[in-house]
């Protein structure tokens, strides 16, 4: 009987992780089937992660980190410290039947996982499945330290050791140009890279988009309130298109955070009060609502927020902090969205692409309130059909011939 290790990340904030923990169930359900025994070490709380049933092939072990006495070290350092992440798995490896050496395969989820994994195997057999790295790209963006950080070591030790068998990520936007440049300078022998494509399809709005509807737009913007998220820029677009060109808008800012203050009072210093709703901090549920009556959505930073609105037939304007463009134009037709500032691929948006920025998306806008019209439905169906249970189909024989092969 072969043995698999499935190694995922030690967090518990998966609010937002509901499609993310669709997926692993739909891969790994297949191996419910297969002469196999996963070790599947998960912090979320519950008897059984995923739902997965618990027969003589297919056990399940628990490492409760989120609940240990470890949690408050944990929230502080784990995002920060490889060191912190050695050290976890060398301690789940403890409470495991067999050394993590005697698996037949090992699925790492992250960076810092698969790091803290390399020490205590002897062959290639370590299996990377990353979301991203967009989070290390806005640390190196902002602190010249970063470069020099053993988080960033590790990532290039990872790329480069040829106990891992392969990187296998998504394209869904968040591959940052760190990822790229690391692999181009890989020594020969190090992981193959293999890119799935699945977008982060939670939802989708079956009825017909209603637009403009009586005469007016609706903004909407999603995401923490905190430095570089845009929403300033977002009531500076707000300013521009109701003040200089006198177009009927509102606008919506959904989530919250330490500069909800600082916007409110900006909102009343350009007289936009009686335009703007903030609605705090909302789950998936309440935000559909919103997706649904938005004409266009701005968005700063981060990706999921844009294929959430394109799913609801909104115009999704962007700008390019990794291979947004890339995506989008894989992907949807060019009425669906715009990504601005194309030029400058950064995570963090620094104020010498500000007014470009705001330049491109204020005339995105207008060109949207003129054409809408012309916005079919098909024009924000995928080009490339997405199937959960293809996708996890394809994974999954990924897995099988790397564990069976």
């Amino acid at each position: 009987m072969k043995k698999i290790l499935y190694v995922s990340g030690f967090k518990d904030d998966y609010d937002e992780k509901v499609f993310i923990q669709r997926r692993k169930k739909a891969v790994l359900q297949h191996f419910e089937e297969c002469d196999c025994v996963i070790h599947f070490l998960h912090n979320s709380p519950g008897g059984h992660p995923l739902g997965l049933k618990n027969a003589e092939y297919h056990h399940l072990l628990y490492c409760n980190v989120a609940e240990s006495k470890l949690q408050k070290i944990h929230h502080i350092w784990f995002k920060h410290s490889a060191i912190y992440a050695k050290i976890i798995v060398q301690r789940i490896a403890e409470i495991l039947p067999f050394q993590v050496d005697d698996y037949d395969l090992i699925v790492a989820e992250g960076w810092v996982i698969a790091a803290a994994l390399i020490p205590l195997v002897s062959t290639r057999k370590i299996i990377a499945r990353i979301y991203g790295t967009s989070d290390l790209t806005e640390r190196i963006e902002q602190n010249v330290f970063w470069r020099i950080n053993p988080f960033f070591r590790k990532v290039d030790a990872v790329v480069n050791s040829n106990k891992i068998r392969c990187i296998i990520f998504n394209s869904t936007g968040s591959r940052s140009r760190d990822l790229f440049e690391l692999l181009l300078r890989a020594k020969e022998g190090g992981p193959q890279p293999v890119y799935l494509d699945m977008p982060n399809v939670l939802f989708r709005m079956e009825e017909e988009k209603k637009r403009m509807v009586h005469g007016s737009l609706i903004l909407l913007h999603v995401g923490r309130m905190i430095e570089n998220r845009g929403f300033d820029l977002t009531l500076r677009i707000l300013d521009i298109l109701r003040n200089q060109n006198r177009i009927p808008v509102r606008a919506v800012l959904v989530g919250d955070g330490p500069v909800r203050d600082s916007l409110q009072e900006m909102c009343r210093h350009l007289n936009l009060s009686d335009c703007v709703h903030f609605t705090g901090r909302l789950n998936l549920d309440q935000l559909r609502k919103y997706y649904g009556e938005a004409d266009i959505l701005l968005n700063c930073y981060g990706f999921n927020p844009v294929i959430e609105a394109l799913n609801y037939k909104a115009y999704a304007i962007t700008r390019e902090f990794g291979e947004m463009k890339y995506i989008f134009d894989r992907y949807y037709s060019e009425k669906a969205f715009k990504v601005c500032a194309s030029d400058y691929p950064r995570v963090n948006i620094t104020e010498d692409i500000k007014d470009g920025y705001l330049t491109e998306a204020v005339s995105a806008v207008k060109w949207y309130c003129k054409n809408y019209r012309s916005i079919a439905e098909e024009d924000f169906i995928p080009r490339i059909p997405v199937d959960l249970d293809a996708f996890a189909h394809e994974v999954f024989r990924y897995y099988h011939d790397a564990l069976f092969s």
